[in-house]
């Protein structure tokens, strides 16, 4: 796991060395254990190691004179040890015992096929010195970042953070209003867009070729599409299931490092846990973080802990919470409202005192259907069965129910409150812009509305100033963030697809990424096995998600693994009501600390965003919560954390 960083001049220029260790400086904190520079002619890299394989012999940038190659990688390649015995048996010899290596000599013999036998998360970056040609990949879910930039004629950078890439001089700060209005609906910079005019990402499972002054870009998939029987029986497939986890968390037990897992006490990570348990000799370290109150799943991760015999840390957060929010929302090279980075960041840093790498149950809900948004979609189904009555219905009903919401804003708190209560049961299942004609038709983009937190109109309006007299019509951002979502197949599957392709990368991920890199830790999904997401995609839907009639919303999703789970720990445990993994932040909001917080940042005139916004709109937002609104507690945290981002990146 490190921070990799590079450039190729096409006007031909030489690299700057100096430049280098300028990127390779401001990664520092993804790689405290080495760092490294290649400057080759119009080549550059950089590099920050965090060690975790190959202690002595594993150093980047690495070469290979006989190969004609050189790389840069961020990540691991969890079936390294097969690819290396593979690749012996084929007559090639190794330097290093680290995946690096395998890579390297791996892309000598395969050349871009390599990337399909990859296991693992992964961004690295191939020199191939005789073609003159730089080839930069990322993963296929996108579990590790690439930021690059492309001016054609002058340059082609990439870094694993932006913050790297404006080392460069020619690379600008300037933004996309579009981006920003997407953050305040959506709480973060979805993949697909882009938040710097000069930046982009490398989408998940891309690669691009820079050779001869060009740019080319392609997709691939893992090889990986397992197959199981017409008749394959719930038992069965449960089965399957746990084999395919228990493999997919042996070879992420690979470590030359200490190891221990992150154990929320909800399903997936005690599923991780119990696995990872029955394969570690000697007592595996646990590690759990919680907030007092209702939503504190600390003890359940005790009884975890408990039942596998493990050695076992909680974190409770509490009086430090205000410090570290500041710190990891200023850290974003890019506005982050997930309120869930302030307990990640804290929980990195305490188990960075005992290990180097950690497991985690990351992924478990967008595989194996765990969100109760899903039934959206199977009800949706049946109304378009029974002849789109009942859908219109619901959908007239739901623009109703939005309308109430949205007019209660305007009102004052009391009775604003008094409605909320009166239609929360209603909007509980319904939303009005889920419903609307277009999206019960794309079942991708209904559930791309259902995980917005604003309306987009009211946030395009909010920030007008930022959007100055441009005339060109609004963008469509929910189409463009659904370019590469399939819809052809059940409505379910598309769904879970939309959060895979769009809220798995552009929240989760990049969460986990940031947070655990800045404590310097490496941090492993078995559930985000490509193997286990394979299985997953061949199962039947309604082994994942099915209706239960009676029962609890909580019950529906992830059958498979909630029922490996009791098997274990019990079905008590294993089908009690979800419960999110967030920050309390109506509790915060009134925290005198925090309060300070709002005073000197978002609210204050000083603020980045008072160019940004309509007058009036940050303050009026910030009085409406103090007033009684508590809905509006993530709008307040989205404006802290745009706050923070922009005092830190200062953006043009």
């Amino acid at each position: 796991m490190c921070g990799i960083a590079g450039f190729l001049r096409l006007d031909g220029a030489a690299a700057d060395p100096a430049l280098l260790r300028e990127m390779e400086a401001r990664l520092a904190h993804r790689g405290p254990d080495g760092a490294g520079i290649l400057a080759e002619g119009p080549l550059g890299l950089a590099h920050r190691r965090l060690s975790i394989i190959d202690l002595e012999t594993g150093a980047q940038p690495m070469e290979r004179a006989d190969l004609g190659r050189a790389i840069v990688f961020n990540g691991e390649i969890y079936n390294y040890v097969e690819l290396r015995e593979e690749l012996v048996r084929l007559g090639h010899s190794f330097q290093t015992t680290s995946d690096t290596e395998v890579l390297l000599v791996g892309h000598a013999v395969w050349g871009d096929s390599l990337f399909e036998k990859l296991r693992g998360m992964f961004a690295f970056a191939i020199w191939e010195r005789a073609a003159r040609r730089l080839t930069v990949v990322r993963d296929p879910l996108g579990k590790k970042p690439v930021q690059m930039a492309i001016l054609p004629g002058r340059l082609f950078a990439f870094a694993s953070e932006a913050k790297a890439l404006f080392a460069l001089p020619e690379i600008s700060r300037a933004i996309e209003p579009e981006a920003i209005a997407a953050y305040l609906d959506w709480m973060y910079v979805p993949e697909q867009l882009r938040l710097f005019r000069d930046i982009e990402r490398l989408q998940a499972g891309e690669f691009i070729v820079v050779e001869d002054g060009r740019t080319r870009r392609s997709l691939y998939a893992p090889d990986c599409a397992p197959r199981v029987p017409a008749n394959l029986s719930f038992d069965e497939a449960c089965a399957r299931v746990d084999a395919a986890v228990h493999e997919a968390t042996r070879i992420r037990l690979r470590a030359d490092v200490p190891l221990g897992v992150f154990l929320s006490g909800g399903i997936d990570s005690t599923l991780v846990a119990l696995s990872a348990a029955s394969q570690v000799p000697g007592k595996l370290r646990t590690f759990t973080v919680g907030f007092r109150g209702e939503s504190d799943e600390r003890p359940f991760a005790a009884q975890v802990a408990r039942a596998i015999g493990s050695e076992h840390t909680e974190l409770e957060i509490t009086l430090d919470a205000p410090g570290v929010a500041q710190e990891i929302l200023a850290h974003f090279d890019e506005p982050f409202g997930d309120s869930s980075a302030v307990p990640v960041l804290a929980m990195s840093r305490e188990t960075a005192k005992s290990v180097k790498v950690v497991l985690a149950g990351d992924g478990g809900d967008e595989i194996f259907g765990g969100y109760g948004t899903y039934l959206r979609h199977l009800q949706a189904s049946d109304a378009a069965s029974a002849g789109g009555r009942a859908g219109l219905l619901r959908s007239t009903f739901g623009r109703a129910v939005g309308f109430a919401r949205e007019s209660a804003k305007r009102l004052p708190a009391p009775l604003s409150a008094r409605i909320a209560q009166l239609i929360k049961p209603l909007r509980k299942g319904l939303d009005a812009a889920a419903d609307a004609p277009d999206a019960l038709a794309d079942p991708a983009l209904r559930q791309l509305l259902m995980m917005r937190i604003t309306r987009a109109d009211r946030s395009r309006d909010q920030l007008a100033p930022l959007f100055g007299h441009a005339t060109s019509a609004p963008r469509d951002l929910a189409q463009e963030m659904l370019a590469r979502v399939p819809r052809d197949g059940a409505a379910l599957r598309a769904a879970m697809l939309c959060d895979r392709r769009v809220y798995l990368p552009g929240d989760i991920l990049k969460k986990v990424d940031i947070c655990a890199m800045r404590a310097a830790l490496e941090v492993r999904a078995p559930l985000l096995d490509d193997d286990v997401i394979a299985l997953a995609d061949a199962l039947p839907l309604d082994f994942l998600v099915s209706r239960i009639t009676g029962a609890a919303e909580e019950t529906f999703g992830k059958r498979p693994l909630k029922a490996l789970v009791a098997q274990r720990m019990g079905a008590q445990f294993a089908y009690r009501p979800k419960q999110g993994f967030g920050a309390p932040l109506q509790s915060w909001l009134h925290d005198p600390r925090f309060v300070s917080i709002v005073h000197e940042g978002f609210a204050s005139p000083t603020s980045p965003l008072a160019d940004w916004f309509a007058p009036r709109a940050r303050e009026r937002i910030w009085s409406d919560f103090r007033a009684g609104k508590q809905w509006l507690a993530q709008e307040v945290w989205n404006l802290i954390a745009l706050d923070a981002w922009a005092r830190q990146t200062r953006p043009t």
